[in-house]
């Protein structure tokens, strides 16, 4: 199977923060992954969503205000701007739950 065939993989980071363990995956598996990220930080995600900017038109990253916990009510075509190709479900998911200031 050529990598333009492989099945698209859709992975959420819980806790993305400024995206410290999710953009190097997503980097090195660009062409089959997509990731949404979730983090209470409203701040943090402006500023991700601006450097990242190129990877969320691309619709490869999503950024929600919210916590993971809610993660049953995003709308993932919405978040990922897709009428189609969005799976209802996530193939991984990444906690990072260490120390948090917020």
């Amino acid at each position: 199977m050529t990598e333009d065939k492989k099945p698209q993989v859709q992975m959420f980071d819980g806790t993305f923060g400024g995206g410290g363990h999710s953009i190097p995956i997503l980097t090195e598996h660009k062409p089959r992954l997509k990731v949404l990220g979730t983090d209470l930080d409203y701040d943090v995600l402006s500023q991700c969503r601006l450097e990242y900017a190129d990877l969320i038109r691309q619709k490869k990253l999503a950024l929600e205000h919210t916590n993971f916990a809610n993660l049953s009510r995003i709308d993932l075509k919405a978040a990922f701007n897709r009428k189609i190709t969005t799976k209802p479900h996530f193939d991984l998911g990444l906690l990072d739950l260490g120390f948090s200031s917020f």
